[in-house]
């Protein structure tokens, strides 16, 4: 019998919530996915805080697509790359047992969708200090084969004696062939970008795997105040109100299909 459930395919800005309902049947999304998760049970958070505050004159970042695990080794790449890291923007994270074992970090999970061992997967925020806020947005497109959507957190961190936080939106991008769907993904996104007035970071897999898709990702953010401070194929950094010290593609890591990035950024 086939289990129906209706679920909201949401925005949500920092806690501020806009939905779009869409029906959706709990065993139409196929391959690895057994269930899209409704929208009060799509945000995790786990792990330990061990800091009050990121210091703006140094916040060194790692941002990977981690292949939900299929790779060996990366479970040790991934604690060996953020050992001097303030912060981790993940994607195709699990929140299974092995992940929770990286307890270096509190993590903030917005999931995609449930494997079929029910194991959540979607992106997360690694941090060491607590997020001031926390949210999602959902797409209402759907991925092709798996038919489900795809999803990024923003989140925002508190600056050592600064009176403004610091923003990060963590995406993991549309791959679909048409350029209007994943617009439409980082339209979701603009609202929190908009009312936020301390520094930003917007990271993450962008499947830009065309001119097209990486012209208008381009566009987007130019028109948004944002600048690249590393972009590859696929994988991106984009900043607001940071200044780029360094930032590097690892290419000799191979325990993923995505390498990882760092950088190391200050506030303006």
């Amino acid at each position: 019998m086939k289990r129906k459930s209706t679920i909201a395919l949401c925005a949500l800005v920092l806690l501020t919530l806009a939905c779009s309902t869409q029906k959706v049947q709990a065993d139409d999304c196929s391959f690895a996915c057994k269930f899209i998760p409704p929208a009060n049970e799509v945000m995790h958070r786990f792990g330990e805080t061990t800091e009050t505050a990121l210091s703006p004159e140094k916040i060194s970042i790692l941002v990977w697509n981690l292949h939900k695990d299929k790779d060996e080794g990366m479970h040790q790449d991934l604690d060996s790359l953020s050992k001097d890291k303030d912060l981790v923007l993940a994607q195709e994270f699990l929140r299974n047992s092995k992940f929770e074992a990286h307890k270096q970090f509190q993590w903030v999970m917005a999931a995609q969708f449930h494997l079929k061992d029910n194991v959540p997967t979607g992106v997360a925020v690694g941090a060491h200090v607590p997020a001031l806020k926390e949210g999602y947005t959902r797409t209402v497109d759907l991925e092709p084969f798996v038919k489900s959507p795809k999803v990024q957190t923003i989140t925002s961190y508190p600056l050592e004696g600064r009176e403004d936080s610091l923003l990060i939106v963590n995406l993991h991008g549309m791959r679909m062939r048409d350029t209007a769907a994943l617009q439409r993904q980082l339209d979701q996104a603009s609202d929190a970008i908009a009312a936020h007035k301390g520094p930003a970071i917007y990271a993450g897999d962008f499947n830009t795997k065309n001119k097209d898709r990486n012209k208008m990702v381009d566009s987007w953010m130019a028109k948004r105040g944002f600048k690249v401070a590393i972009k590859v194929k696929l994988d991106a950094i984009w900043t607001r109100g940071l200044k780029t010290v360094e930032a590097k593609e690892l290419t000799e890591i191979v325990s993923s299909d995505h390498k990882p990035l760092t950088a190391v950024l200050s506030v303006e």
